[in-house]
């Protein structure tokens, strides 16, 4: 299969909402586990495009998306753009859909909840890592993509268009649920900064 990854463009946005849904349950399929196809992928993808398209890069299969790595370079400039410019129309939007007892699983229930949480607050001395991390990061893809070295070439360009800003190092948050995804990260240079509940915070210098 031909490596291929190229800057992500606005008509991706179609594909970033699959690709989100179907590996949104720890990189397993959630299509089952949502009766909304559309909320994690505005959750978790969608946004990255519109505020910051130059931080997003996609990974191709016989010239179709089928992968993408999205992030900010800025992860408190980012969660303020969240907050005021991209959250309320989101909860605008599902406000009046179905109550939550009656989403398809715990999963989803989980996932509207994050929809509907206020932030703690965006102080930097809450996260001490964020001088030394500023950056964050996000890589799923298909499983036809995986394994081949697809994520590699796309943590790549990410870092190197992070390294063209002077942004320092990167970081993400791994569940413990998704070991796979651990180990790459490890390789691929990323140390643990936090031990959380359910997963671990890692980071990488740029």
């Amino acid at each position: 299969m031909h490596l291929s990854v190229r800057p992500a463009a606005a008509s991706d946005l179609p594909f970033f909402h699959e690709i989100c849904l179907k590996t949104g349950f720890y990189g397993e399929d959630a299509t089952s586990l949502c009766g909304d196809h559309l909320i994690l992928g505005e959750l978790y993808a969608a946004p990255y495009l519109f505020h910051d398209i130059d931080l997003c890069f996609v990974a191709l299969q016989d010239g179709t998306p089928a992968g993408y790595c999205v992030g900010s370079a800025d992860t408190l400039d980012f969660a303020r753009w969240m907050e005021s410019s991209w959250l309320p129309a989101i909860r605008a939007r599902y406000q009046d859909r179905q109550t939550p007892e009656r989403r398809a699983s715990d999963f989803e229930r989980k996932v509207f909840r994050s929809l509907a949480a206020r932030p703690e607050g965006f102080d930097p001395e809450l996260r001490p890592w964020l001088a030394d991390y500023p950056a964050h990061l996000h890589v799923d893809l298909l499983p036809a993509l995986q394994g081949k070295g697809f994520a590699k070439a796309l943590v790549d360009a990410f870092c190197r268009e992070l390294r063209s800003r002077d942004c320092p190092g990167v970081h993400l948050d791994v569940s413990a649920r998704n070991p796979r995804a651990i180990r790459f990260y490890e390789k691929m240079g990323f140390e643990v900064l936090v031990h959380g509940d359910g997963g671990l915070l890692m980071g990488k210098k740029t």
